[in-house]
């Protein structure tokens, strides 16, 4: 399955660790050698939190519906459907999976577009924290 989010996290993961080599190895070396039980993060570490969610600018280089169904991709890959749908199924897959969802025009597009048990799937999603939601704008 196409799953785009995880590259753009793992790039930006590999841009962060590189920059903080040193205090990452550092960290990465406390944790393996802390005892299980123990939160305490050493002075000198840079603590990165990574939150995955989306950043689909509604209309911003082609028209809604474009974006939406990932058409006109001479103007730019995109396909927030693909990307909603990718989502619910590795959140549905891992239960430590979190993302937020921000744009609520694609959010709405989507919903109506979805059966009974697909519906369920992500107010269960959503009822047990995997999946929120940040903004509310339209």
């Amino acid at each position: 399955m196409y799953e785009p989010i995880c590259t753009i996290f793992f790039v930006l993961f590999l841009a962060a660790t590189t920059y903080y080599n040193n205090y990452f190895n550092l960290f990465i070396h406390h944790i393996s050698h802390t005892k299980k039980g123990q939160n305490e993060v050493p002075k000198k570490v840079l603590n990165i939190h990574i939150v995955p969610h989306t950043h689909d600018d509604v209309g911003w280089l082609k028209t809604v519906d474009q974006y939406y169904y990932g058409r006109n991709n001479s103007i730019q890959h995109a396909c927030v459907s693909c990307i909603l749908d990718s989502v619910i199924y590795a959140l549905k897959s891992d239960p430590q999976r979190k993302f937020t969802y921000v744009e609520m025009a694609f959010f709405s597009m989507w919903w109506e577009e979805q059966t009974t048990e697909i519906k369920q799937i992500v107010k269960e999603l959503v009822q047990n924290g995997q999946l929120s939601f940040a903004n509310g704008g339209w």
